[in-house]
């Protein structure tokens, strides 16, 4: 039994008890000893009598009212005390002990004669298992979901290395055409911060006049016209230089929709650099710059066409130097080669910017001047001879001079091959 206290449910309940039957006692006793002493004198019953009888009747309320109160107060303390136990033991399920909560759950007598005492039980009994059942299942799945998600940081930290040890440019633009994505090749190659160029617009990326060609590229991406785009096109980095860059566009597709447009570019400016230097190379002469015999020979062929073609008169120089196998021989071929850069030299400097000057192997050179009389040739062949002649070249105790003879013809000649011209000259 719990600690007696008069602020128990019980206590109070029993004092209420009590206080009924007296009450209720008192009265019956009272309407009945005044009907009895109304007839006593009938009755023949003295007054002490009655008196005496009614003072019995009260003592045996009393203790019939204390009675019941104490059963009342015994009855309610077993399922007042469980009903306490359980209001101590709930908050511990907040604090997931919840095997120490069905032990005191199971623990509670359920022999009490209170049915809402033993509903309150296995209600509490029942709600702990589920409690439990639920952080079992949630610890689960916050398990799997970490793992999830876990397994998602490792695939988008390898897709991001991925895309940034990839030496391409890649970047991706929404249907705004702000880039979204920018990895570290493309800063590398621009110079531009990701963080500068996120959120802005791609234009950034292409000059004026390549932009509009983009911009058209991703419209028709995003209405699905195309499914993939190339374009060749400039790039200025932050430093101002101009860079080729070589792009393929193609939409980034999620639930049937175009969410973005993937952009990879590689560049090109080195490749086209050497593409250049590779058709320099083989087009020109490595030691005087001048274009080759191959070269000569398809612009010749072109300007003999065009002269008959529009009837223009045009003129082939051709120029021989006197004695240079004489000058190889005497101070080598050191000597030899300074002396075809300084005629090289001299005849660029002296044509006009429309001839076309080569050299057509060991001491040959050719002129091909388009729209020329006989008069302007032979003016440019003296100023040739007096320029080549005025070359001096000191190898020890041996100075050479430059000479050189040159044969003229104009063209178109009848029907004459460039092959038959260069045989005229």
């Amino acid at each position: 039994m719990a600690k007696l206290s008069r602020n128990s449910l019980q206590w109070q309940t029993a004092v209420n008890t009590f206080t009924s039957i007296m009450i209720a006692g008192l009265i019956a006793v009272s309407t009945s000893a005044y009907a009895t002493f109304s007839q006593a004198v009938v009755l023949g019953i003295s007054e002490t009598d009655l008196i005496l009888y009614y003072s019995l009747a009260v003592g045996l309320l009393l203790v019939l009212a204390v009675l019941l109160s104490i059963r009342t107060y015994i009855s309610l303390s077993q399922p007042l005390e469980n009903l306490a136990l359980i209001t101590r033991t709930l908050p511990l399920l907040s604090a997931k002990r919840y095997d120490e909560a069905k032990t005191t759950f199971q623990g509670i007598t359920d022999d009490s004669l209170h049915h809402e005492i033993n509903h309150l039980q296995h209600a509490s009994f029942q709600l702990t298992s589920l409690l439990e059942k639920l952080d079992v299942d949630m610890a689960q799945r916050s398990h799997s979901i970490k793992t999830k998600n876990t397994e998602l940081e490792a695939e988008r930290d390898f897709a991001k290395n991925l895309v940034n040890t990839a030496q391409l440019i890649i970047l991706t633009v929404d249907s705004q055409f702000k880039i979204t994505l920018f990895n570290q090749h493309a800063q590398d190659i621009t110079g531009h911060n990701e963080a500068d160029l996120i959120g802005d617009n791609a234009a950034r990326m292409f000059p004026s006049g390549n932009w509009t060609e983009a911009q058209s590229l991703f419209i028709e991406l995003f209405a699905g016209n195309m499914p993939i785009a190339q374009q060749e096109a400039e790039l200025i980095d932050a430093q101002g230089n101009i860079k080729q860059i070589s792009w393929l566009h193609s939409p980034i597709i999620i639930d049937s929709d175009t969410n973005a447009v993937l952009c990879v570019g590689l560049d090109m400016t080195e490749k086209k650099k050497a593409d250049k230097r590779v058709i320099w190379m083989a087009e020109h002469d490595p030691l005087t710059d001048l274009f080759n015999r191959r070269k000569f020979t398809q612009e010749f062929e072109k300007s003999l066409r065009t002269a008959v073609r529009y009837n223009h008169k045009n003129t082939l120089l051709f120029l021989d130097l006197d004695q240079f196998k004489d000058i190889n021989d005497t101070s080598g071929h050191q000597a030899g080669d300074e002396l075809l850069q300084s005629v090289a030299n001299t005849l660029i400097r002296v044509t006009r910017f429309t001839d076309l000057v080569a050299r057509l192997g060991g001491d040959e050179f050719a002129i091909l001047m388009p729209e020329s009389n006989e008069h302007g040739a032979e003016v440019l062949s003296q100023k040739i001879i007096q320029e080549l002649g005025q070359i001096k070249l000191q190898y020890g105790h041996v100075q050479h001079t430059v000479s050189t003879s040159i044969g003229i013809v104009h063209y178109p000649l009848h029907d004459a091959s460039i092959h038959e011209l260069m045989g005229v000259c």
